[in-house]
């Protein structure tokens, strides 16, 4: 009996996903230049993509790439992409409106976004838009970004702990990653020209990634 209880036990442990990327991995699969984009030098400081120091062995990410890229007409945008093997309840991918608060900023506003990228089994990668302001500053940063548990993309916490329950129920443990593009632009401007270029950078990026790192951001 205990020995059948010690077996039904390990079979019902989530298994981790295949996918092992560590930070040199990632910085490889991400051009540093695409199309009319070149990464650049920023004195800019983004916001961390998570919202403590944790133990080391509690880190929520196993990569992390961060990025200023410029295009040629000389618009600037910022790129976070955090990378997690093994999706918990207790260690997942942090969601930015989080990181931003814990940073200082205000959220102004916050709602539902699409890039006009599809996955590999053709769900459309979708995500938020966020408007955050610069504490002392006469700025605003419009924030867009998706994150992928496994095979879906979650728009609310909410979403992403059923995910990761089900899935563990299941016997599995999915990967997570954070995608996240933002850009500084006036206080109190219309967000709809950095919306689209965002946009548009996003699914550039896309176009321009290798078939690894296609799967690895949008699956």
């Amino acid at each position: 009996m205990a020995l059948l209880l010690l077996t039904l036990g390990y079979a019902l442990q989530p298994r981790l996903t295949e996918n092992t990327v560590d930070e040199a991995t990632l910085n490889r699969l991400i051009p540093k230049s695409f199309g009319e984009w070149v990464e650049v030098k920023s004195t800019v400081p983004q916001v961390t993509t998570a919202t403590d120091q944790a133990l080391s062995d509690q880190q929520p990410y196993d990569a992390q790439v961060m990025r200023t890229y410029r295009h040629s007409s000389g618009q600037t945008v910022m790129i976070a992409i955090a990378y997690g093997r093994n999706q918990r309840q207790e260690i997942k991918v942090h969601r930015p409106e989080v990181c931003y608060a814990a940073a200082g900023r205000k959220v102004v506003s916050i709602a539902p976004t699409e890039f006009g990228i599809e996955s590999g089994d053709g769900q459309p990668v979708i995500g938020m838009q966020m408007l955050t302001t610069l504490p002392r500053q006469e700025a605003d940063e419009l924030v867009l970004y998706w994150i992928r548990i496994g095979h879906t993309f979650s728009q609310s916490g909410l979403t992403q702990r059923l995910h990761i329950l089900t899935e563990g129920l299941k016997g599995r443990r999915s990967d997570g990653i954070l995608v996240r593009f933002s850009q500084i632009i006036p206080r109190n401007s219309d967000t709809a020209a950095s919306k689209n270029l965002q946009q548009a950078f996003a699914r550039e990026l896309i176009a321009a990634l290798p078939k690894e790192g296609r799967q690895l951001l949008i699956n």
